[in-house]
């Protein structure tokens, strides 16, 4: 049977809301996204896409100096430079159509674990997507995360142990935090009410009624499984993290091996008796988001970890 045009369209807007995940927002004012000189920051980040633009090594090969939302740009450099590393990016026409049909309602920018993800909302529909950034392969040193995504998470976690016990650490709580209409405050560090009327208040709202869509490439399918089975309700009786960690196993995060610069994380290991999952014992201290070098790179820049 033939592939009809609304099958196409629907494939070809899951592939560019997971191209949009896996571009850097960070630094990014989403409270202002309507708003062109923002807009334009965001087109530009979907045409660096997996390239980020904050990182020296990215801004040398599109060359450009400074700020690389605000740098002037030719037809080859900048975001538009046909020699970056990563060639998952949106040329022009399809970043500003993305800008003009969807809405990031918030990003999760990398945390200790190298989990990231991001929420949008269709503004014709409504209708909202949750998407995970795929495995960061390179090393840090060019624009990468593979000491995290690659060898902590794939390696250590996935293939040694069968699951990414971190980043589902991660995920459960930025999700856990999303649903209930909660935002993070860069300035406070700390989760905060989004009030009656903000745009996670309304996502909050809409579970009770509305599917959410999730998008992911490669082994962050299994945190998009696993991401389903907490919106069924398999997490009530303490979370998925406490599910996986209830075997009292010795776990590694990924950060432990994160080299000189990066910044390490928590070290998962005898459980025991407690069964308490990591991150209410250590430095995710009941929230992903966990002070000093281990914050988010939200806002501006944290200078003590690239991430």
């Amino acid at each position: 049977m033939p592939t009809n045009a609304a099958t196409v369209k629907s494939y070809l807007d899951s592939a560019l809301l997971q191209l949009a995940a896996e571009s850097y927002m960070h630094g990014i004012n989403l409270a202002r996204q309507d708003i062109d000189d923002e807009k334009v920051k965001i087109i530009r980040r979907l045409k660096y896409g997996f390239n980020d633009p904050t990182h020296d090594f990215i801004k040398q090969k599109a060359g450009v100096t400074g700020d690389a939302d605000i740098a002037t740009e030719s037809q080859t450099t900048g975001s538009n430079s046909p020699v970056l590393s990563a060639y998952n990016r949106m040329v022009e026409e399809q970043a500003r159509e993305f800008v003009s049909q969807y809405e990031i309602v918030d990003h999760h920018a990398n945390d200790s674990t190298g989990f990231s993800a991001t929420l949008f909302k269709n503004k014709d529909t409504g209708a909202y997507t949750f998407s995970m950034r795929s495995t960061e392969y390179r090393p840090s040193e060019i624009a990468g995360d593979g000491e995290r995504d690659l060898f902590g998470t794939s390696r250590q976690g996935i293939a040694d142990k069968g699951f990414a016990f971190d980043q589902l650490a991660s995920m459960e709580d930025y999700w856990s935090h999303i649903s209930n209409g909660e935002r993070w405050n860069n300035d406070t560090q700390a989760w905060v009410s989004d009030g009656g009327g903000g745009k996670l208040a309304a996502f909050k709202e809409s579970l009770t009624s509305n599917k959410i869509n999730l998008t992911t490439r490669g082994a962050g399918s299994g945190l998009a499984n696993c991401i389903k089975m907490f919106v069924k309700g398999f997490g009530e009786s303490g979370g998925l993290s406490r599910t996986f960690f209830e075997t009292g196993e010795s776990m590694t995060d990924s950060r432990d091996i994160a080299p000189e610069g990066l910044g390490k994380g928590c070290k998962r290991s005898g459980f025991g008796p407690e069964r308490k999952p990591c991150r209410e014992r250590t430095c995710f201290g009941g929230q992903t988001r966990a002070a000093g070098g281990e914050q988010r790179f939200l806002g501006q820049p944290v200078a003590a970890a690239r991430i």
